[in-house]
Formats: structure tokens, sequence, C-alpha cells
């Protein structure tokens, strides 16, 4: 493995019970970006977590290729089911944010808002 490989590494990514070794390619980068610069453009999050459901599913196919008709069908289930995860971890994994940075900014999203009246 050479030296840029080993600073990428592999990305051993777990939710529940579920664990894939992940090896990022540089078009993975590009592709995150893009559907997040396309979400931002169209103002719809939903097109976000469909694009890295999209996304991680080639990822994981490409380290899985004898992945079945049946399993490929379930992770796209288990995706559709872990989205929200799935997108949190992204932003950690392509070092968008920081595991500190989104705890933060999940903190202030389900604190009560102080109301000035």
């Amino acid at each position: 493995m050479g030296k840029y490989k080993e600073s990428i590494g592999i990305w051993k990514h777990t939710i529940g019970d579920i664990t894939h070794e992940l090896t990022p390619e540089e078009d993975d980068n590009y592709k995150f970006l893009m559907a997040k610069d396309e979400a931002q453009k169209k103002n719809d999050g939903s097109l976000l977590h469909r694009r890295v459901g999209e996304l991680y599913f080639n990822m994981v196919l490409r380290a899985y290729p004898s992945l079945d008709e049946l399993d490929q069908k379930e992770l796209k289930n288990w995706i559709g089911v872990n989205i929200n995860k799935i997108v949190e971890d992204f932003l950690v994994a392509f070092r968008w944010t920081t595991a500190e940075d989104l705890a933060k900014v999940k903190k202030n999203l389900n604190s009560p808002k102080e109301t000035t009246e």
C-alpha cells in the first residue's frame, strides 16, 4: 500500500451490528460535494440524503462486489433506515466537519429556544 493510500485508510463504518470496511476513492469526495451543492441550490435536504444513499450503496458494492440481488435490496433498505446517521458519518469521514462540531450543532438544535417577549 502506498503512502497516500495509507493516509486515507479504510473507513470502518458501523451502525448497529453492521460494519462496512470502505476505501474512499477520489471521486467519492467529489460526488459528496456535488450532492451537497445540488441540495443547497435546490433547497432540498431530501436530495442530499438520496444522493448520499446512492454514493454509500456504490461504495459498499465496490467493497463487496459479490453481494447478491437480495443482499443489495436489503442494503438499500438498511441505508434508507439509517440515512441520517450515514450522512452525519460522511460529513466526519470526508473531513467536512469534526465529530465534536457535529455534536455541538445537534445539541443546539435539540435545546429549547428562548423567547424574548
